[in-house]
This record gives structure tokens, C-alpha cells and sequence, in this order.
């Protein structure tokens, strides 16, 4: 997977889309995605496991209410499929989590498809939808000075 290796996902500028705030989001995404893959990789236990997990939901949570509130205000033509695509996201999510905090001792098959999930829909994600919504500021010379 590019910008992956050793199981940890590695930020690429690549993935900068030129929106500072929308930047800082996914730069905390990627550290977030690494505490879960670091938490059980030391193996820290399953209580922490869990907690790492829950921090990354609830940030994704507030990093799509900033993308969306920005894409409202743009204007942005792309912003219903962009709400579907979250909305997905988070459910896929959830269950994953959900299954992962009912666990009475630990299932790394469940964490894994968790950091799985992540880290292939943050890599698409950032390249494919986040991108387009950069474009579309350029186009319309909209500048984000905070959000």
C-alpha cells in the first residue's frame, strides 16, 4: 500500500490538499490510525486497544463535520456523494469497534480489520474525494483561513 511500511501508515505530502485545516485533520488521522497499530503491537492490552480504536472513530467523526461544513459553505456540487461516502465509512466503522469493545479478551482479527478499513479508506479517500474538494476552492478562488 503506498505510503504504508512496517504496518504503520507513514504520511506522504503527496496527500496535502492545500487546506490547512482539512491538512491537520488527516495528519492527525494518520498518527491516530498509528496509536491503534502501536497499542497492539506492544501489545499495551485490550482495554487500551479499545480506547485507541474509540479516539480514531470520534476524531473521523469530527474531521467529516469540518469537511462537510466546509463543503456547504463552497457550495461544493460533489457534497451528497461525499456524505454518502462518510456515512459508510462510519458505519463500517462502528461495527468494527462495536465488535471490537464486546470482545472479552483479545481479537487482533477484529484490529486489523480496523487498521485495514483506515488505513485504505484514509489513503482513497484523501487522494479521490478530498482532492476534488481542493479543487473545487481553487476554482472558485475560495480561500479557508480556519474553520
Amino acid at each position: 500500500m503506498n505510503g504504508t511500511g512496517k504496518g504503520l501508515v507513514q504520511w506522504d505530502d503527496m496527500w496535502l490538499i492545500g487546506v490547512d485545516a482539512i491538512d491537520k485533520d488527516h495528519k492527525k488521522l494518520v498518527e491516530l490510525i498509528n496509536a491503534l497499530f502501536t497499542s497492539k503491537y506492544r501489545y499495551q492490552g485490550f482495554k487500551e486497544i479499545r480506547e485507541h480504536a474509540q479516539r480514531l472513530l470520534d476524531y473521523t467523526d469530527y474531521h467529516f463535520d469540518r469537511e462537510e461544513q466546509l463543503m456547504r459553505k463552497a457550495k461544493y456540487s460533489g457534497l451528497e456523494d461525499q456524505i454518502k461516502e462518510h456515512r459508510k465509512m462510519q458505519q463500517q466503522a462502528a461495527y468494527i469497534i462495536k465488535n471490537i469493545e464486546e470482545q472479552k479478551k483479545p481479537d487482533l482479527k477484529l484490529v486489523n480489520d480496523t487498521e485495514r478499513l483506515l488505513c485504505d479508506w484514509l489513503i482513497k479517500h484523501i487522494v479521490d474525494c478530498d482532492t476534488k474538494i481542493s479543487e473545487h476552492l481553487k476554482e472558485r478562488k475560495i480561500i479557508v483561513i480556519e474553520m
